[in-house]
């Protein structure tokens, strides 16, 4: 029977968790990508705000931010209404105008224009976390 010390069970969860991590940024920067390079670009309207609660403080009342709720049309003119999903501290205002770009074959996958470089830096920054994981694991057989 094979036995496994505590290291070597700690280095294999290291390097799936790298694994994943990189992978899953490497997807998302490649999709942002995709999306900015040969998507279709719209002019959005922020039509409402979701409050964002701080989970640690269930009873307070007041949120920590807004998501905002963006509605656009699509070439076909078909009216989207999308939720932004950022963790980002943007101060967003009912009927803010913001440029963006979508997928004409799924337009529900969308990027702001002008948050493409904030969310490819996030996106690199945990492929190399992601990366540097699964190296120092690795090199720590050797060791």
């Amino acid at each position: 029977m094979i036995q496994f010390d505590d290291t070597l069970i700690v280095q294999i969860i290291a390097i799936v968790v790298g694994a994943i991590v990189f992978f899953w940024a490497l997807n998302e920067y490649r999709l942002t990508r995709f999306i900015m390079q040969h998507g279709e670009e719209a002019e959005g309207r922020v039509i409402s705000l979701i409050p964002i609660r701080d989970e640690e403080y269930p009873d307070s009342h007041e949120p920590i931010g807004y998501q905002p709720l963006i509605q656009f049309v699509t070439l076909e003119e078909v009216v989207m209404t999308v939720h932004y999903e950022s963790s980002s501290l943007t101060q967003w205002q009912i009927d803010q105008r913001l440029m963006l770009r979508y997928l004409v074959d799924k337009p529900q996958e969308f990027r702001l224009v002008a948050h493409k470089e904030k969310v490819e830096d996030w996106l690199l920054s945990f492929m190399l976390v992601g990366a540097a994981a699964i190296l120092f694991s690795v090199s720590a057989w050797f060791l």
